[in-house]
């Protein structure tokens, strides 16, 4: 009989999947990175929360575009921790969370349901070669100057400058307008997506046991309750489909999580994100037709 020492010695682990057939990405996956000890693999999460308050002069014309409520979620705690974990359990191959207990993803009834966001309608997309110092002209009524500009990216600071105070003539409903599309852009690029890191965690996070995670958050009496828009497109809450934005295609997959939606999970259908279309950026595609390089996807979400 062997000694405990030796047995011991001669187990070897590995990470990632047994088959690569699957998650074929796990050399570059941050759960190797992480296993092998690398350095510097800390997350650096990008928040910001806004120190001003939403004028309730643009509140209504927040509401009719379906765009209150994103506002209001950036006053919201983020738990750094647990984003850690959840993005360390991501796999862009299958655009699911592999957990303890199965597979689990963001679903177009979540994006419906807690956003209120509607999920159905054309891709956002189109073309990038524009002028883009006539178009904010046009739809804020201000056109920025060479250095407040680059390419399709204004400066927040620009529109800090122009679009702090809101200063509207009564029943000018076309300066309301365009304050209020300007206020949309502060919000998305200050708030939403911050291009300058705001903290730093460390701390790996996985404690939860197979029958503490909730499969069906969304309970009858939850439903029932819902605003009518939260149910806008629910048709395509099941729909296996490319998601679409510009260059950015990811896939969405509901085969894959269907315990989500009270069903019985089978063994899943080989994932359908192609692998040339991860990690396509602008960079250099200024005059490139995103309607005919991803015809074949935006085909798929037509139909």
């Amino acid at each position: 009989m062997a000694s405990s020492s030796s047995c011991s010695s001669s187990i070897q682990t590995r990470s990632g999947p047994l088959d690569g057939d699957v998650l074929w990405m796990q050399p570059k996956h941050v759960s190797e990175h992480v296993w092998n000890g690398e350095p510097d693999r800390k997350l650096h999460i990008r928040r910001a929360v806004p120190t001003y308050q939403i004028p309730e002069e643009i509140v209504p014309l927040l509401r009719q575009c379906g765009f209150y409520w994103i506002m209001k979620m950036g006053y919201l705690k983020i738990n750094a921790a647990l984003i850690t974990a959840f993005i360390e359990r991501w796999r862009p191959e299958t655009h699911t969370f592999h957990l303890r207990c199965g597979e689990a993803t963001i679903t177009l009834q979540d994006v419906s349901v807690l956003l209120g966001l509607r999920t159905n309608g054309a891709p956002l997309i189109g073309s990038t070669n524009l002028v883009w110092a006539d178009l904010c002209e046009e739809l804020l009524g201000v056109r920025p100057q060479e250095g407040e500009i680059e390419g399709s990216v204004v400066k927040l600071s620009w529109l800090a400058h122009h679009f702090s105070h809101i200063n509207i003539d009564e029943g000018n409903v076309e300066q309301l307008q365009r304050f209020t599309r300007a206020w949309i852009l502060r919000f998305i690029g200050g708030v939403l997506f911050v291009n300058k890191t705001s903290s730093r965690v460390s701390l790996r996070l996985d404690m939860m046991k197979r029958h503490e995670f909730v499969w069906e958050p969304y309970t009858p009496t939850v439903m029932a309750a819902l605003s009518p828009i939260c149910v806008v497109g629910s048709v395509a809450w099941f729909a296996v489909v490319p998601l679409i934005c510009f260059h950015v295609v990811e896939c969405h997959q509901p085969d894959r999580v269907l315990r989500q939606f009270r069903l019985q999970q089978p063994i899943p259908e080989c994932a359908s994100q192609p692998q040339n279309l991860h990690g396509i950026t602008l960079k250099g595609k200024q005059d490139e037709n995103w309607f005919h390089l991803l015809a074949p996807m935006i085909s798929q979400w037509n139909n």
